[in-house]
Order: structure tokens, then sequence, then C-alpha cells
């Protein structure tokens, strides 16, 4: 969890940063968030966010191409590069894409057409792949139909309740699911862990077949190529590529080098908003203030969550809420261990300590008490989260104070005493 923020921070502030050096074409980011465009470019690549999404037959787009549609996509033209989809609704594909094709649906996927490279869907609903692939084909669906039209260089790898594989492929074959049909011509081996598996007579397999299913299966003569094995797949890794490969437990190492990025970005954090940091740790100096901070960081986490679901689907509002949320949790963080250094330090100094002091401390006690299965997590929580209110309650209670004091202007001198005109 703590690294996956980590990582978002880094990616949301680095989407923010994409977001700004788009908007000097127009008069300010606001300007441009009001347009009705809905597409982003940068460089070669445009990020679209429409209701739904059409791409005509004589149409050509040069570039990467990532959509999200409300409602559907329907994709007639050709896309010369990748090309992401991402919709609630369905996926009509009758064109042609020159790299990687990827789809994300909570509809339905009919594919018909070809793909430079690899394929991707993930659906709830029914896919059906009638598509020439010069990669390889991943899909997980609840139903899935792989049609005699469709050919498939590379591997298939299949998760979903029914699946039917008619087509031709030309690499190995994988599935998972809970009935699956083998009526086309696979050129490698196939391995099937489902309830029910049934081998037509017009299937044809160039290598072996090993299966996990309640069902004996038989193939007919010239059916299956290789052998024929009935397996307890899931449990015998001795087929896994990766059996003998053993992953080194990197927990507490990478523990520690998170802790010495909190270490280095905070220090940076501290020279930079210095001001902001002292306001924030007068802000959560007493009990009341702690609180105070924790309740406010919880309930703009949870609003700023909520509003980056709401306008997912306005693709520039949505990376921006997702930068500003990203930005604020990784600096809360930061300032959060700090308020624990400072708490840790205070019946020590019987003083306020110096903030680097208190960031050293309470890195060090972070990641001593995050080494502790589930406490760990609620106390890295409960940290962010308090370090997130102070950072806010700092932004709105220091605005105010500082042009206040630009509006005073100079102090007057004091009047001197003894001294006539």
């Amino acid at each position: 969890m703590r690294a996956a923020t980590t990582s978002f921070g880094c990616l949301a502030l680095a989407g923010g940063l994409l977001l700004g050096a788009a908007a000097p074409a127009r008069a300010s980011i606001v300007d441009w968030l009001a347009t009705d465009e809905g597409a982003l470019e940068l460089g070669h690549t445009r990020i679209i966010g429409q209701k739904s999404f059409r791409l005509g037959r004589d149409e050509v787009v040069r570039g990467d191409v990532y959509v999200s549609a409300a409602e559907g996509a329907v994709i007639n033209g050709s896309v010369e590069g990748d090309l992401f989809v991402a919709t609630l609704g369905t996926v009509d594909f009758e064109g042609r894409v020159a790299e990687d094709f990827s789809i994300a649906s909570l509809g339905t996927a009919d594919l018909h057409g070809s793909v430079g490279d690899d394929l991707r869907v993930a659906t709830v609903g029914t896919a059906v792949i009638d598509v020439v692939v010069a990669g390889d084909v991943l899909v997980s669906a609840r139903d899935v139909r792989v049609l005699p039209g469709s050919a498939v260089d590379g591997a298939l790898v299949v998760w979903g309740t029914t699946v039917s594989i008619e087509g031709r492929v030309s690499g190995p074959v994988r599935v998972t699911a809970g009935r699956v049909v083998l009526r086309g011509t696979i050129d490698d081996d196939v391995t099937v862990r489902c309830d029910e598996l049934v081998v037509e007579p017009e299937a044809r397999i160039g290598g072996d077949l090993v299966y996990d299913a309640r069902n004996d299966v038989a193939p007919g003569p010239g059916v299956v190529d290789g052998e024929v094995t009935r397996a307890v797949l899931g449990r015998d890794r001795s087929r896994d590529a990766l059996a003998e490969f053993e992953f080194p437990k990197l927990g507490v190492m990478f523990d520690a080098y998170l802790a010495a990025v909190a270490l280095i970005a905070g220090t940076i954090f501290l020279l930079v908003f210095g001001p902001l940091a002292d306001h924030a740790l007068d802000q959560a100096s007493s009990a009341a203030g702690l609180l105070a901070s924790f309740g406010i960081g919880l309930v703009a986490l949870l609003v700023m969550f909520v509003l980056g679901i709401v306008c997912l689907f306005a693709l520039p509002f949505a990376l921006a809420v997702w930068s500003a949320l990203g930005a604020l949790v990784y600096f809360g963080g930061l300032l959060g261990k700090i308020l624990f250094g400072c708490l840790a330090l205070q019946p020590i100094l019987r003083r306020r300590c110096h903030p680097l002091l208190a960031l050293v401390v309470g890195v060090t006690l972070t990641f001593l008490v995050c080494l502790i299965p589930v406490l760990g997590d609620l106390a890295w929580i409960v940290i962010t989260l308090t370090g997130m209110g102070a950072t806010l309650m700092a932004l709105r209670q220091g605005r105010p104070a500082a042009a206040g004091d630009a509006a005073a202007g100079p102090p007057m001198p004091a009047p001197t005493a003894g001294i006539g005109p």
C-alpha cells in the first residue's frame, strides 16, 4: 500500500506536469477545460474523453490514442499506433490498429479487423474475437468466443465462464474457465483448467494437451499430435517456466529504500516549503489540532476520491484532481512524519524541535512501526491523513495571514523619549 501510494504520487505529479505543459495553448487551464474538444495532444499521443467515441471507416489517426468513453466506442478506422479504450458500454471494432490494442469495458466487446501487435481485453460481458492478431492475445470476460475467422500468431491466454476457440492460434494456449470448447487449430501446446472440457473432432492441436477438468477427455485420432495428460493444475508447478526461480524477499529492504527516499524528499520539502511546514506544526501542536488535522485529512481524501471517480470521463479534469490528490497524499505523508517525530521528541526536549530533526526521527520511527504487518499499515494511514489535514489547515489559514501582513506595511518606528523639537 505504501509503495503503491508513493508510485501513485509520483505518477500523479507527472500527470499534473503534463497537463501544465499542454495548457499554454489556452489562456488558462480553466479555459481549456471549458472547451468541448475533449481531447489532449501530447506529441504523437492523443488522450480523448467523450460521452461516446466513434472513428469512421475512412479516418486514420497517427500515433497512440487513449480513449475514455462513457457510453461506448465504435472504431471502424485505423490507428497507426497503440489504442487503449476504457468504457462503461460496448466496444465495436472493425478497423485496424498498427500496434497494441487494449480494452477495459463493463459491456461487451465485438472485435473484427486486425491488430499489429498484442490484443488485451478485459470486460464483464461477452468478448467476440474475430481478429487477425500479429502478437499475443489476453482476454478476461464472462463469455469468450474466438471465431473461425480469427488468427493469432502468438500465444492465447483466456479467463472466463464459457470459452469457445474456433480460430487458428500459432502459439501456446492457456485457458481457465468453467466450460471450454476446442474446435479450432492450435499449432502449439494447450493447457486448460476448467470444470468441463470438450474437444470437438474438427479440432487440431499440434502440441500436447494438458487439462484439469472434472470429466475425462478422449480426443479422436489425429486431433492431438502430442500427449494428452490429465493433471492437477495449480498444484504442480513443474511446467511453470518460473518454477525454479526464487524471488528474493525484499520487503524490509524496499521499506528501507522508501524511508531513504522520504528523507531526501522531506529535506527538499523543508528547504522549499519551510514556512508552510512551520505553520502546519503550529496548527497541530496540541491534541485538538492533531484530531482536527486527522479529520480534515480524512474528509479531504474522501471528497477528492469521489470527485476523481465522478469526473473520470471528463478526462482533463480527472487528471487534475488525481494529480492534486497524489501530491496531497505524498507531501501530507512527509509532513505527518515530521509531526510524528515532534511528538516523539517532545517528552525529551520539552520544547519545539527543529523540523529536520523531527523528520529524521519521524521517518525512522515510521519505518520501524511499519514493519509490524497490520499495525504498521494503520499507523501509516493515520500519519498520512494527519499530515494531509495539517497541510490543508496551513494553506487555508496561512494565506490570509500573509495577505494581512503585506497590507499592513512595514511597522512604524517607536517614538523615542527625551528628544524635543
